[in-house]
């Protein structure tokens, strides 16, 4: 089964969306969750995530190479910083973050990549 996820943020994306329902074969039942953007990520965002964190894991970078963890918890500190109740700044959780500022936080690691190693992430 494919899974799809829209984002409905203009007349033409809630058309599509609307007109695809239209079209779904009502003989089997129909899972359709909705939610905005403020909910946290999704599970596909998810599992994207931590492939192009297993990509950069097989790349070397400085001479080596790192665990996906290592790079997990290093972008966190790096892209989304806390300061911890004893003043040391750790990396905030990712779990939390809404879909549209995940999106934008794996745009931040990916960018990262290209322009600090050349490294481009992803399937292209």
């Amino acid at each position: 089964m494919t899974v799809r996820s829209f984002i409905l943020d203009t007349d033409i994306a809630r058309n599509g969306f609307i007109a695809l329902l239209g079209k779904l074969n009502l003989s089997k039942p129909w899972l359709v969750e909705l939610s905005d953007d403020a909910s946290k990520r999704s599970l596909e965002q998810n599992k994207r995530y931590w492939a192009l964190l297993r990509d950069l894991a097989d790349a070397e970078v400085n001479e080596r190479t790192y665990s996906p963890d290592v790079w997990h918890e290093w972008f966190k500190l790096k892209f989304n910083p806390v300061e911890a109740p004893d003043g040391v700044v750790v990396g905030g959780t990712t779990t939390k973050m809404g879909v549209k500022k995940f999106g934008e936080y794996m745009l931040r690691v990916e960018s990262w990549a290209a322009s600090e190693h050349g490294i481009v992430l992803g399937d292209w």
